[in-house]
Order: structure tokens, then sequence, then C-alpha cells
């Protein structure tokens, strides 16, 4: 519980409420985390009986129905070289979190969690490439105390559990085949032909 109020501490270094910026824009941050961890355990959950395309469809069902509105309530038509970079994006999250969901499904989501923080180190490239952004000294510091935590967390959660060898059943060896990539989690395997 330390490490997580820890992570929110670093959190908070980085929207550094009552500074500049709006306080709905820090609440709608924080709210976006809490839903982000929610959606983190059910997806979870769902891998244990569900299809990661099963798990995809119904996420890009619900979230355009759920976006639909405010959508129409600001929509502009996107020109053909914006419809072009919206397929690209459209691709690009479709893979990602094709691949989350399969990485929440094969390990412990302690273990995945992490790799998400690596967006930190991207948007920072990125906003330094593109668009000559340098983070400040409070953004820096926030994110080193967030992925610490986040490392404390899972460095402890890992070592819990080599002392505790029984409280969950071993997998089994070896890589999975690509071709169970799409495959359902309950199904038996087919004989051969």
């Amino acid at each position: 519980w330390a490490a997580t109020v820890l992570g929110l501490a670093g959190a908070m270094l980085m929207l550094r409420p009552g500074g500049a910026g709006p306080m709905s824009a820090t609440l709608a941050a924080l709210g976006g985390a809490v839903a982000v961890a929610g959606s983190v355990v059910f997806v979870k959950k769902l891998t244990a009986t569900e299809r990661p395309a099963t798990i995809l469809f119904y996420y890009g069902v619900i979230s355009t129905l759920v976006s639909a509105l405010p959508a129409a309530a600001l929509w502009q038509t996107p020109s053909p070289s914006d419809l072009l970079l919206l397929a690209a994006v459209a691709g690009f999250a479709v893979a990602g979190q094709f691949l989350a969901i399969r990485g929440y499904g094969i390990g412990e989501a302690t273990a995945v969690m992490p790799f998400g923080y690596a967006r930190l180190i991207f948007a920072g490239i990125i906003g330094f490439a593109f668009f000559a952004e340098l983070p400040d000294a409070w953004s820096l510091v926030g994110a080193g105390v967030i992925v610490a935590s986040t490392l404390y967390i899972g460095l402890r959660e890992a070592a819990g559990r080599r002392q505790h060898p029984l409280t969950e059943p071993a997998a089994e060896p070896g890589p999975e085949p690509l071709a169970d990539l799409w495959a359902d989690p309950g199904a038996e395997p087919l004989a051969d032909l």
C-alpha cells in the first residue's frame, strides 16, 4: 500500500494540483487512471474465459457507443489525409490492445502492467522529436517515482510468489504457438488430422 500511495504521489508531482493547470484536468487525469486500473482487472478476468478477438470486438462496440454522443456534438468531417492518419492510429491501437490482452491472459497483471510505463519514455521522445517539448523537472521526478513504485510492487509480488510456490498452478513450459492467439481459452485442442 505504501508503494501505491508513493505512485499516487508521483502522479501528483506530475500534475501539480493547484499549479498552472485547471483542477478539472487533474481530476480527469486521476479518473482516467482509476478507469485504466479497473479495465486491467476486468480484462485479466475476461482472458480466463474469452478470446482476445471477443474482448476487442466488445471493447470497440461499447467505446464507440459511449463516445458517439460527444463526438456528434463536436463533429468535424475529416479530410482524406486525416482519414489515413486515423486508420493508422486505429491499426496501432487495435494491435496494442490485442497484445496487451494476450499479455494479461498469459502473465500476471502485476508483471505486465509496468511495461505500460514505457509510454512515458516514448511520449517524451516523440514530444521532443516532433513538437520540441521538453519535460520539466517535476514531470521527470514524478515519472521516476511512479516507475520506481510500480517496479517495487512487481518485484515484491514476484518474491512473494517464489516464497509460496503452491499458491498458483505452475505454467506449462515453452512458448505458446502463434496459431493459438485467437483460440478459445476453454476449448480443447484439435486432434491431428
